[in-house]
C-alpha cells in the first residue's frame, strides 16, 4: 500500500482526519475502478474550478496539463466535465474582454502598429498583416476535401468499400514501386 498526502489525494470522498491509503493503481483500497463521486459540486465550488480554469487558461496550457492540474486540485474529474469548465471559463474571458468584435478591433490595432513601426523586422510586419487578413476572413478558405491524385476530383460518391479499395489498390501499387526500385539497386551493385 502506498500512501498519500491530503494535497496530492485524487480520490473523492475520501476522510479528510485520516490519511488516504491508495493501492499501486492510485485506487483507494475501499473504492470501485473508474468511480466518479456522486455528489453534484455546489455553485461556489463550480465558480472555484471555472476561476482556476480561468487562471489556467491565463498560463498558456497545454489541454492535457490543464486536466492534470484540475485532477489534481479537484480529483477524479472527467475530461468532458473539465471541458465544460474550460468553456465556461471562455465565455467569461471573452465577455470581460468585451467580446468578440471589441477583441477584433483591440487586435487588429495591435497588429497595425507592429506594421507602422519602423524597428520591426520584415518578417514580423508580414506575420502581422497576415493575422489582419486573418481576421478580417480575407484569406483563401483552406482545402480539406480528400481529391484524387489530379487534385481536381473529390471522392464525393465513393462508398466506404470503393474508398477502402482506392487505399489497397494504391497501397499495392506502392508496394510494387517499392519492389522494382529494390530490383534496379541490387542490378546496379
Amino acid at each position: 500500500m502506498i500512501e498519500t498526502d491530503q494535497s496530492t489525494n485524487v480520490l473523492s470522498g475520501s476522510c479528510a482526519s485520516a490519511p488516504d491509503t491508495t493501492t499501486a493503481k492510485g485506487l483507494a483500497a475501499n473504492s470501485a475502478p473508474h468511480s466518479r463521486s456522486a455528489r453534484r459540486p455546489t455553485k461556489d465550488e463550480r465558480a472555484e474550478r471555472v476561476d482556476y480554469a480561468i487562471e489556467l487558461l491565463c498560463r498558456c496550457l497545454l489541454k492535457s496539463q490543464i486536466k492534470t492540474l484540475f485532477r489534481r486540485k479537484f480529483g477524479d474529474l472527467g475530461k468532458s466535465t473539465i471541458e465544460r469548465y474550460l468553456a465556461k471559463a471562455r465565455e467569461v474571458l471573452l465577455a470581460g474582454a468585451g467580446g468578440k468584435e471589441e477583441m477584433r478591433a483591440r487586435a487588429r490595432g495591435f497588429y497595425e502598429s507592429v506594421i507602422r513601426d519602423p524597428q520591426a523586422s520584415h518578417r514580423d510586419k508580414i506575420l502581422a498583416q497576415e493575422r489582419i487578413d486573418r481576421l478580417y476572413g480575407l484569406e483563401a478558405p483552406l482545402k480539406v476535401a480528400p481529391t484524387d491524385a489530379s487534385g481536381e476530383n473529390p471522392y464525393v460518391g465513393l462508398d466506404k468499400e470503393e474508398l477502402i479499395r482506392m487505399i489497397i489498390n494504391r497501397a499495392e501499387a506502392q508496394a510494387e514501386v517499392k519492389e522494382l526500385e529494390d530490383l534496379y539497386e541490387r542490378d546496379s551493385d
